[in-house]
């Protein structure tokens, strides 16, 4: 974190988190308090240039119309058309009517304002909380840059694998399994980026996962791709390209909202499949996983 002079505003507070290599600034004033960054988000902390640069201002929020909604999550979140701008709306959890938090960014999200009710003090102290980090990020990368999936992923000497799958289909046990080896790391074990780098296809680890153990601020080149079901024995099926696209695809954080984000997410998925191999994999809930997938991932 950082602290810098401004002739207009004063003393401001300066942090900046890069997850898959994009960097999203936070900005606010100093006599605002300070920013606490949690454990998770940390190591993900650098210099970088940012990409997406946010000032968050605590002094109520603006008027949200109802019109104009172009998302609505059912939850914590909401997006909206402010005049061209993308205006995003976070609600606390059972709470739809009462927001705390209204963000408005540029057309390109490269720039935006947060505002933020007072009395949440959790959004004071670390702006970008679940899910607007997510969200800044997404979009971001839906401009060309890579795909957000809902994944796994792990480093083994090396070699990066995808472990795609749905709520509840095991990427969190199967993370905790790879955590207890030597030599391997784990990206994340529930959201990881993919990007396209001069050595093929990269995974990127992020900070929002269900284990605080269980993400790194570290890439791997990614060399084979698995979709996780429930089965017994542990086995791999080779996905035909097809089967592969369409089911990593739904593991997409898609920009539902963004016709050009979405057909440049379904093309990037379909360059995956062309050239990484990718199988279902369903497996018992023990060691045995991690010397099968290591096995067939060392041929």
């Amino acid at each position: 974190m950082a602290c810098c002079e401004s002739a207009d505003r004063g003393v401001v507070l300066e942090c900046t988190a890069t997850v898959g290599q994009v960097a999203v600034e936070v900005r606010m004033l100093a006599d605002a308090g300070l920013i606490h960054v949690p454990p998770t988000e940390q190591r993900f902390l650098t210099r970088d240039p940012p990409d997406s640069r946010l000032w968050v201002h605590g002094a109520g929020l603006p008027p949200v119309h109802q019109r104009g909604c172009l998302f609505a999550s059912g939850g914590l979140w909401s997006l909206y058309d402010d005049g061209g701008k993308p205006m995003i709306v976070l609600r606390a959890a059972g709470q739809p009517e009462r927001p705390y938090g209204v963000a408005i960014f540029s057309p390109d999200f490269a720039t935006g304002d947060l505002h933020y009710d007072e009395r949440c003090e959790a959004q004071r102290r670390w702006p970008l909380a679940h899910p607007l980090h997510e969200l800044v990020v997404v979009n971001l990368l839906a401009q060309g840059r890579g795909v957000l999936f809902h994944a796994a992923a792990i480093s083994d000497a090396g070699r990066g694998a995808l472990l795609a799958g749905k709520s509840g289909a095991g990427k969190s046990t199967l993370a905790r399994l790879f955590s207890q080896r030597r030599g391997i790391t784990v990206l994340s074990d529930e959201h990881v980026v993919v990007r396209r780098g001069e050595d093929g296809f990269r995974v990127y680890g992020t900070p929002w996962g269900a284990g605080p153990n269980l993400s790194a601020a570290a890439s791997a080149v990614l060399t084979h791709v698995f979709v996780l079901e429930h089965g017994r024995p542990n086995l791999a099926r080779p996905m035909a390209r097809g089967a592969a696209a369409a089911a990593l695809l739904a593991r997409t954080v898609a920009t539902l909202w963004d016709r050009e984000g979405m057909a440049f997410t379904a093309q990037f998925v379909g360059d995956m499949v062309r050239v990484l191999p990718c199988y279902t994999f369903g497996f018992v809930p023990d060691g045995t996983a991690v010397d099968y997938l290591r096995c067939l991932m060392s041929d």
